[in-house]
């Protein structure tokens, strides 16, 4: 029997037991896309180095809510830095802008103060604090200090510069009168042009007070200044006493100017007075050759006339000394005048004036402005007594003729008064004096014989009875010639003794003549008298 022949039929291609994988994949890709979809974008940051910063544990925060973690940490290719990527969660990706700043959060101490010491505890962390510009940024360059003024705030930038250092420091406070309106935000130094660069933040609204006459000026620590003028402490703030500062303002009598724009650029000056200084930019310089020390006169000491400051000192000429041939023991000192102090701001009009004052006796000389210091100033007056000079020219600098002053003039007056007393006859008056004295005393041999000769005529009886009155001007007579001696303090007096001697003498004259025409007057009297009758008179 033959068999029956197979039939043949087109099996099924699929089976159901494939729907099984294929979900399985669709699942995993749906997973795989949710899970990219809410892992929230990779940023890359740059930093220094990684102190305190762990891959899967370091967080990344912002106000203080976490926004982020760490994913890795690596070295650059020239090693001379750390990239970290983080990732950052989907609800925190709008905070990417291009402005947005990381830092590391770790414990700080420095003249903004203490910082991050929570970070003892919990750990370090990076502060992401959002800018603003376009989204979409993914690699930024992380500070290594916190920023000073955050984002967004109101306020103006400003950039100072300086080519002398200063004890300044990011964090340090800029001042106006004393109220602090900022903060130095960075400090760089360009080493091309030796030159500081501030980068200040002024806040508002004290951002109105900032202009383009507005000058600014270092106030750390204490300014402690030797001049002319004495001692001067000058000391800023509490804050700025212990840190330092900024301040600024517009100096008095200067033009405000238009309001300052964000990014303009001033300088910075060493200190207040600096900025008077420097507004004394034109100058004519002028030669000075002392014959004194000029020991205390220091560069910058003031040029004064009669008071009124015109100039400054620039100091020792070291050029002009070079150049003398013949020294003679002068000084070449240096100083230049300012037009600007005298409200001109034309050089040749001072020397002009400076020619036709020199002419009326105009010199210069060194006087002390300073009992303490000891500091020196050159003052410049007019000497109608000196002798007529002219303005002179050395190496192409003209040079100023001088007094001595001070000290030396009053010493130089005193010995001229002795030199005058010197040239005095006083050895023929010493000779005459000598020569008077001799005959004062043979005279006063002669008065004391005379005068022996008196006192024995008024010791007489007879002379009592009849001149009772020259009896009693020779015993004052008697009693003045007691006193009387070479050595006598009265003998000063010696002329008007011998005048008063001259009276007495004319006085006795009468008597003399008397005498001589009746030696017997001094027995008996010149007419007879009655004798006296005890009792008669009753």
């Amino acid at each position: 029997m033959t068999p029956p022949d197979a039939t043949v039929s087109a099996g099924r291609s699929f089976s159901i037991i494939w729907l099984i994988p294929l979900v399985a994949v669709l699942i995993g890709g749906w997973m795989v896309y949710q899970h990219w979809q809410n892992q929230g974008p990779l940023v890359t940051l740059t930093f220094q180095t990684a102190d305190g910063i762990e891959a899967g544990k370091t967080a990344l925060r912002a106000r203080n809510v976490k926004v982020g973690r760490v994913e890795s940490v690596s070295l650059n290719r020239n090693l001379d830095g750390v990239l970290v990527k983080a990732r950052i969660d989907p609800a925190a990706a709008h905070l990417l802008r291009e402005n947005t700043l990381f830092w590391v959060v770790r414990p700080r101490v420095d003249t903004a103060g203490i910082t991050g010491l929570e970070t003892l505890v919990s750990g370090a962390y990076i502060e992401l604090r959002p800018g603003e510009g376009d989204k979409g940024k993914r690699r930024y360059a992380g500070l290594e200090q916190p920023p000073v003024t955050p984002p967004g705030t109101p306020g103006i930038r400003l950039t100072i510069f300086s080519k002398t250092g200063h004890s300044l420091s990011v964090g340090d406070s800029v001042t106006y009168h004393g109220h602090n309106v900022g903060r130095i935000e960075q400090a760089t130094f360009d080493a091309a042009q030796g030159v500081i660069h501030y980068e200040l933040f002024v806040r508002a609204p004290f951002d109105e007070l900032v202009s383009t006459g507005s000058r600014f000026w270092n106030i750390s620590g204490i300014d402690i200044t030797t001049s002319t003028e004495g001692v001067k402490i000058r000391t800023g703030s509490l804050d700025t006493l212990l840190t330092g500062g900024i301040a600024f303002d517009v100096p008095e009598g200067w033009p405000e100017g238009e309001s300052a724009k964000d990014g303009d650029s001033y300088q910075l000056y060493a200190n207040e007075a600096a900025i008077t200084e420097q507004h004394f930019r034109l100058y004519t310089e002028y030669l000075l050759q002392f014959e004194q020390s000029i020991r205390g006169l220091k560069p910058g000491a003031p040029v004064e006339f009669r008071g009124i400051r015109i100039g400054t000192v620039v100091g020792l000429s070291e050029r002009h000394m070079g150049m003398m041939e013949d020294y003679s023991g002068q000084i070449p000192v240096l100083i230049r005048l300012e037009p600007g102090r005298l409200g001109q701001f034309d050089v040749a009009s001072i020397q002009q004036q400076l020619t036709r004052w020199i002419r009326e006796g105009m010199r210069a000389s060194l006087k002390l402005g300073n009992l303490l210091t000891g500091a020196l100033y050159v003052d410049l007056d007019i000497y109608p007594d000196a002798p007529k000079a002219l303005l002179t020219e050395t190496d192409g600098i003209q040079v100023i003729p001088v007094v001595s002053g001070g000290l030396e003039r009053i010493e130089q007056r005193v010995v001229a008064v002795l030199d005058k007393i010197q040239a005095l006859p006083i050895e023929p008056v010493l000779m005459n004096a000598d020569q008077t004295f001799v005959e004062a005393q043979n005279t006063l041999r002669q008065l004391e014989a005379t005068l022996k000769t008196v006192n024995k005529l008024a010791a007489s009886e007879d002379v009592q009875k009849v001149a009772p009155g020259i009896v009693s001007t020779l015993a004052e007579i008697r009693e003045a010639a007691q006193g009387l001696s070479p050595d006598s303090p009265l003998y000063h007096e010696l002329k008007n003794a011998v005048q008063s001697l001259r009276d007495v003498l004319n006085k006795l004259e009468p008597v003399l003549d008397t005498l001589n025409d009746k030696p017997s007057a001094l027995i008996f009297d010149k007419s007879a008298q009655p004798d006296l009758q005890p009792g008669a008179g009753q």
